[in-house]
């Protein structure tokens, strides 16, 4: 299974471990109604692990399907999670939410309400176009790219999929007027198949456990990664 991550900017001063303070057992109950049935739903954190100026965590969050059996509508409250971890890299202070863009969205916000009672707190991240384009010209092949911002009249965004689309006339002329947003490529250091959006995001397609993930994300992307202005 792919796994996908989303990277925000911390841009406050609490340090890692006065993080770890402030998300140490919070929860936030929530009551709602569904034609006269009553949940409790429950946010919470477990499972925080502070170890070496990186904090780790579980996000739990429980929600309500209506999914629909033999034209009746049913309601079942369930619980899903996403794993997080804050860490530094060059002076920064990084949170990682491995969840789909959405869910890791929500998440930031939350987190940024919890630590500071307001959003904007934990801002978007931002890959410039010129460092996203120097990433993939050193990869080994890119598969799929994606272009915005195109200078030319009634064309808003381009798309080129092949073997390794850099290598063609197409891609000297979308380059030339447009920005990357979107790349699918295969790395050289470890092979893998990733995806990267200019916001942050980050999808790896090939079988990768966690923690590959995560080593993977700091040690490649995140150094890329600048306060989107």
């Amino acid at each position: 299974m792919p796994k996908a991550g989303k990277i925000f900017i911390y841009r406050e001063e609490l340090s890692i471990e006065e993080i770890s303070e402030q998300l140490e057992g919070w929860r936030e109950e929530e009551h709602v109604q569904f034609n006269g049935d009553a949940y409790d739903l429950l946010n919470d954190i477990q499972n925080l692990y502070l170890n070496e100026g990186e904090l780790a965590g579980l996000y739990q969050y429980d929600y309500v399907i209506s999914p629909t059996y033999r034209g009746t509508t049913q309601h079942i409250p369930v619980t899903d999670e996403a794993s997080f971890i804050f860490t530094e890299h060059e002076h920064k202070t990084f949170l990682l939410v491995m969840a789909k863009k959405s869910v890791a969205n929500s998440v930031a916000n939350k987190f940024s309400l919890i630590l500071h009672g307001e959003i904007g707190t934990i801002v978007e991240a931002m890959i410039h176009p010129s460092v996203l384009t120097g990433f993939y010209q050193g990869a080994d092949g890119t598969k799929i790219l994606l272009f915005d911002n195109i200078e030319v009249p009634n064309v808003d965004k381009a798309t080129l999929y092949g073997e390794n689309v850099v290598q063609t006339n197409f891609h000297g002329d979308f380059a030339s007027v447009g920005d990357p947003w979107y790349i699918v490529a295969k790395t050289k250091k470890r092979g893998y198949t990733v995806g990267v959006v200019r916001d942050g995001s980050v999808v790896v397609f090939s079988a990768v456990d966690e923690s590959q993930f995560v080593e993977y994300v700091k040690d490649e992307i995140m150094p890329l990664v600048l306060r989107r202005r």
